[in-house]
């Protein structure tokens, strides 16, 4: 890794410290500086943010020199549990007496362990067809949670936020990514999960190379899969490409749920990213 590209990520990981470090010494209340996207938010119910559970910008060791497969971009951390919960949580606990790093770099608990290594099995079956895990890393739009995710209002102040504090160091992450070196597309690649991703990638200067979608009939791509009445499965899948070759955004969808393509797609996305179809 370049001694630039590591400066940053060891800058960008402090400045998530700090953070971090400064909600848990301010209370809930604390918008670590960031009211310009905690404001662009919207969402009430199930969709609030939870601004009493512990803020996670990201999970997995973006610092770490062990060979990485992939990145992937979600929307929130979801969810929180007693564990994330200020002032008393266990993990809010450890981060304090230690630093954000040093817990996440170990996926933070073994409940979201677990959920992170169940979307781990996507990647590691683009790389290799046989499945199992892969070291990922993962990085959220917001870090704050909510049960269910709203919507953001995409105004300059946050596009300048995602470009700078989510698609910058994914694009420093994914460059030595196996996702990226198995691809033949050219710029490094990350995986993105949720329909949002797809409202300010364009607004980024990132063009739409693919779109497809169960009504799509492209005979350059592998048959789209179908349910068990005989009717095609429901999912957007596009790529994503920015004007200046940095990076590429493999970014799929699904009505119903926040979870990663099925097996049955994997044909389709190895096409789209050029990669090796391997053994079925």
């Amino acid at each position: 890794m370049l001694i630039d590209h590591r400066l940053m990520l060891n800058n960008w990981v402090e400045e998530w410290d700090n953070r971090i470090a400064t909600w848990i010494e301010q209370g809930s209340e604390c918008d670590m500086g960031l009211a310009h996207v905690r404001d662009a938010y919207q969402g009430k119910g199930q969709t609030a943010l939870q601004f009493y559970a512990l803020p996670e910008p990201y999970v997995g060791d973006p610092v770490s020199d062990d060979p990485l497969d992939a990145v992937l971009l979600m929307l929130n951390p979801g969810g929180s549990g007693p564990e994330q919960r200020r002032p008393n949580g266990k993990l809010v606990k450890e981060v304090q007496e230690n630093s954000y790093h040093s817990v996440a770099k170990d996926y933070l608990l073994p409940r979201t362990r677990k959920w992170w290594l169940g979307r781990s099995r996507w990647p590691a079956r683009l790389l290799e067809p046989s499945g199992g895990y892969c070291r990922i890393i993962g990085i959220d739009l917001i870090p704050w949670h909510s049960k269910k995710w709203g919507s953001i209002e995409i105004s300059e102040e946050v596009l300048i936020w995602f470009k700078k504090n989510v698609l910058t160091p994914a694009a420093i992450m994914s460059k030595k990514s196996k996702l990226s070196e198995n691809s033949k597309i050219g710029p490094p690649i990350v995986l993105a999960i949720g329909s949002q991703h797809a409202h300010y990638l364009p607004k980024l200067g990132f063009e739409l190379k693919y779109e497809v979608n169960e009504k799509s009939d492209r005979s350059d791509l592998p048959e789209w899969p179908v349910q068990g009445d005989g009717l095609r499965v429901k999912r957007n899948i596009r790529l994503f490409v920015a004007e200046d070759q940095s990076l590429a955004v493999l970014q799929t969808d699904a009505r119903g749920g926040f979870f990663p393509p099925s097996k049955a797609f994997d044909p389709i996305v190895r096409t789209m990213l050029a990669l090796p179809m391997g053994k079925k």
